[in-house]
């Protein structure tokens, strides 16, 4: 058994960008330019994202999901690809944003048969 790694991140909103990004040795490093604030399905951004690389978002409109946690009728859809400075392959990302839950499904897809997908399971509206 191996212990897990475990990162920390900040969430926050930079120049009309929701941003989540990496705390490493006590500083702030770009991770992901997770979604441009008021856009609209169509509208496309370009910030600064993980390793030196670039991260270009897109709102790809309000979908409905079915999950385990149920199904989700005014779910964003947000497609990230993440474009490395270096000779790493690019990374495709899928997120799901629902207004008063959060994030309930994320895909990646870093080329070469790594993929993964994550699901909300359960959810429990606080009152």
């Amino acid at each position: 058994w191996k212990a897990p790694r475990v990162n920390e991140f900040v969430w926050y909103v930079e120049k009309g960008i929701l941003r989540m990004d990496r705390v490493k040795d006590g500083k702030v490093e770009p991770f992901h330019a997770f979604y441009k604030l008021g856009s609209k399905r169509g509208d496309g951004w370009t910030e600064p994202g993980m390793d030196g690389g670039n991260m270009d978002g897109a709102h790809l409109g309000l979908e409905s999901v079915d999950l385990p946690a149920g199904r989700f009728t005014d779910a964003l859809h947000i497609r990230m690809l993440h474009r490395p400075k270096k000779g790493d392959r690019s990374v495709v990302c899928d997120f799901h944003l629902v207004p008063d839950v959060g994030i309930v499904r994320m895909e990646a897809d870093r080329g070469g048969g790594d993929h993964e997908v994550f699901e909300l399971k359960e959810f429990k509206k606080g009152g």
